[in-house]
């Protein structure tokens, strides 16, 4: 189970968080398939300085910027964009393809503030939701983004 904090009068997205309650096998989602007895279970706890600003604000349907900060590396970017092209959340016209894509780049670039709910994410949105011409695409996508963004 995972609780997510925001700030109020903010929207409801991860730029806004001010911190996340994982409660998981040893504190980690990534270990979830051991399934250990609920006594392993622990809760673990990652804020945010409420004082940082978020990741651009933006309009429904303007990505603000985003897809920029998201190939200049930046690791909170990269993840609104998946999720947003995931879910077709924040204006976004779905696309669970380019979303796959932007977990995949999370994982490859090996962000310092990248946890197991990256890799989760991953899971759920590349391996579970697309079919395997799908994943392909979302790879190749993943490794010409991955290109542009090491070129910067």
């Amino acid at each position: 189970m995972e609780v997510h904090g925001y700030l109020e009068g903010r929207t409801i997205d991860a730029s806004n968080a001010l911190g996340n309650l994982t409660f998981a096998p040893y504190g980690d989602w990534g270990r979830a398939a051991e399934k250990p007895s609920l006594d392993k279970y622990r809760a673990v706890f990652k804020g945010r300085n409420p004082y940082l600003p978020p990741v651009e604000e933006k309009a429904p349907g303007d990505d603000g910027g985003l897809e920029k900060q998201a190939l200049a590396g930046d690791y909170q970017a990269q993840r609104n964009l998946a999720y947003y092209l995931s879910t077709g959340a924040e204006g976004h016209t779905q696309n669970p393809v380019a979303g796959c894509a932007w977990r995949i780049v999370l994982l490859k670039s090996r962000h310092n503030q990248a946890d197991s709910s990256d890799e989760s994410n991953k899971t759920f949105d590349c391996d579970r939701k697309l079919n395997p011409q799908q994943l392909r695409e979302a790879e190749a996508k993943a490794a010409a983004l991955l290109k542009r963004i090491r070129k910067r």
